[in-house]
């Protein structure tokens, strides 16, 4: 909670149902930084700009490291989040889950879709 807290301000009850919503426990959210594990620090680290409501994420390879159960609290946080989300991975299911709209890199050349990924994907075939 205390490096949630100095990084967002207050954790009132919208922020703490985000926090549940991600699967992180009170326990957790007490422990300091250095004594999480790998995964507890990526889902402190991922919490952080989404609790501080930023308008605009990059998130790159945002399910590294995460356990199975994680990753689908994550979709769901990230599918509920109200701002523009840049999302660079190679988890293929996450990206057909979360993105509305595909922006492609290839050949020199970047190109926007309209389509979701799951979409451009289907498309592509």
């Amino acid at each position: 909670g205390e490096y949630l807290s100095e990084r967002v301000g207050h954790l009132d009850g919208q922020k703490r149902a985000v926090i549940d919503q991600i699967g992180f426990s009170q326990r957790q959210l007490d422990q300091k930084l250095s004594s999480m594990s790998l995964g507890e620090r990526m889902k402190t680290k991922l919490l952080e700009p989404i609790l501080a409501e930023k308008d605009f994420l990059i998130l790159d390879e945002p399910t590294n490291y995460l356990d199975l159960h994680t990753r689908e609290t994550l979709e769901t946080a990230l599918s509920n989040y109200n701002g523009t989300l840049m999302i660079v991975s190679h988890d293929i299911y996450l990206l057909q889950q979360v993105c509305d709209k595909t922006i492609v890199f290839e050949e020199s050349t970047i190109r926007r879709y309209e389509d979701s990924f799951a979409e451009f994907l289907e498309k592509r075939e």
